[in-house]
């Protein structure tokens, strides 16, 4: 489900102490800022929308900036290195809020440090902005609260979020050559239909030469493609906005998850980042202190397939009559043998959170090598496709001028 925009609100409550309080929320709804006002202990008073002026107004973003993975790193990486050095958590937030330039993060972080300057924790405040922060870096904030080592569990979540940054662009940069080369293939295809066949088609109607089927198809197509181009853009966008539909759906999103594990080409390397993912989540968590059930439900929501978040789930659920991990881990037919058993060792030695971190650093490499194969692979194929569409086209049109010339002969 889409979400809806964020608005501004300009709220008036009372604190604990009955003292009148005044502040701007960003928020969803006004029921988002009520809840968000309950969750600090506060009791609204009046809650309007803000009137943008016109200044306001041309500083709009017609699409928020999203706070993206290496936004999360860099401010952990800096709040860490803060509050190490000795400053105050106060101190240290508006110094972030100067140095960021993201300016959703920004107005998140403004609204972050009114609450810890009424006496709000940190974690507390994060909980009213879980559309910014994830829940993961919520609860190691507030793991690292309670043990009086908030610098640390910053860090861990620095460094889990730079390295988890990377994983992704690798992903992204692997995928990102042969999906350019299909637009361009499309956008060539499109070019000659509109641009080179309706050149052709005359000639051939001016000389009353006989067509093959192929190149009266063709010739059909850019016609209608000529006529209905509107049909077009309808039909492109009808099947974007059905995909999208379709991968929001419970059912689909799951069948499209299992068919990442099980197509030949994608499932080694899906199963490797899947497994990348899941060893370095529940390493970071478990080295913070946080319980091996909670840890193990935090980690399934970031492996990003359902069906593998679904297995852990249930493998958290039997954890707790007393099984151990790596027997649980080994019923998820997903995950290698090797990081089951790289898991059962740690369990032996009392190193789990040390042992995933290395399996984690393995599976990184596999995973990268996966992906620079998968690529090497589609390369091929990509331009054996691009020759395909563009030599069906080349060939179309030639044959009826081949068959005049042998008429002509």
């Amino acid at each position: 489900m889409s979400e809806s925009r964020l608005l501004i609100y300009k709220y008036c409550a009372l604190d604990i102490n009955g003292q009148r309080i005044e502040g701007e929320l960003t928020a969803r709804s006004r029921q988002e800022v009520v809840d968000t006002l309950h969750e600090r202990n506060y009791r609204p008073m009046s809650i309007e929308e803000k009137v943008k002026t016109v200044k306001e107004i041309g500083d709009i973003e017609i699409l928020p900036q999203k706070v993206k993975t290496k936004d999360l790193s860099l401010l952990c990486r800096q709040l860490a290195t803060m509050l190490k050095a000795g400053m105050p958590l106060d101190r240290a937030m508006k110094l972030m809020i100067k140095q960021t330039n993201h300016k959703m993060l920004k107005r998140t972080l403004e609204e972050v440090s009114i609450g810890i300057n009424q006496g709000v924790p940190l974690s507390g405040v994060m909980k009213a902005h879980k559309a910014v922060f994830p829940k993961m870096l919520i609860n190691m904030t507030e793991a690292g609260e309670a043990t009086g080592g908030l610098d640390l569990a910053l860090l861990r979540m620095a460094e889990h979020f730079e390295k988890q940054n990377k994983l992704n662009n690798k992903v992204k940069g692997a995928m990102m050559y042969p999906i350019l080369l299909f637009v361009l293939t499309m956008v060539v295809f499109i070019g000659l239909m509109v641009f080179v066949i309706p050149i052709f088609a005359k000639l051939f109607a001016d000389s009353g030469t006989e067509m093959p089927v192929i190149t009266q198809v063709l010739i059909n197509l850019s016609a209608v493609m000529i006529s209905y181009w509107y049909l077009l853009i309808v039909g492109i966008i009808a099947v974007v906005f059905g995909i999208r539909a379709f991968l929001s759906w419970e059912k689909g999103r799951y069948w499209f998850d299992m068919r990442k594990l099980k197509l030949p080409i994608v499932r080694k390397p899906m199963q490797q980042l899947v497994t990348a993912r899941f060893t370095r989540t529940l390493s970071t968590l478990l080295s913070s202190g946080i319980q091996l059930v909670s840890a193990l439900n935090f980690a399934a929501e970031t492996v990003n397939n359902v069906v593998i978040e679904e297995a852990v789930v249930k493998a958290a659920e039997d954890i707790k009559t007393g099984a151990s991990l790596s027997t649980q881990l080994k019923k998820i037919e997903y995950f290698p043998i090797m990081m089951t058993s790289m898991v059962g060792i740690g369990e032996e030695a009392g190193e789990l959170d040390e042992m995933l971190e290395k399996t984690a650093a393995y599976y990184d490499e596999e995973a990268d090598n996966a992906m620079t194969k998968l690529t090497s692979l589609l390369e091929p194929v990509a331009i054996i496709f691009v020759g395909i569409v563009v030599g069906v086209v080349v060939i179309a049109m030639y044959l009826p001028l081949f068959k005049s010339y042998s008429a002509l002969s």
